[in-house]
């Protein structure tokens, strides 16, 4: 039969093995928690860089198009200009 000093003693040892092993348990958990936490991050760093670059390459892209585009316009501008002439002198004429 145990003792009290017995029983005291067992279930001081249980609780410091069980202590310790959560301790440790928790130690491994937040330092998977961090590498996962850095890892995602490194990720998105990544990611972000490469939407940044594609972003770079889109706005330059419509860039280039809008500088088209304003070329084209001035082209219209002088065939709307030129037609207007034509109708003027086509409406004296008559």
């Amino acid at each position: 039969m145990l003792t009290k000093s017995d029983k005291k003693f067992i279930i001081q040892t249980v609780s410091t093995i069980v202590t310790n092993a959560i301790t440790e348990n928790n130690k491994a958990l937040r330092k998977d928690m961090v590498d996962l936490f850095n890892a995602t991050n490194e990720h998105i760093d990544m990611v972000y860089e490469k939407l940044n670059s594609r972003l770079d390459d889109a706005n330059n892209r419509i860039e280039r198009v809008l500088d088209k585009l304003g070329e084209h316009q001035s082209i219209i501008n002088n065939y709307e200009r030129r037609i207007k002439k034509i109708e003027e002198k086509t409406l004296i004429s008559n």
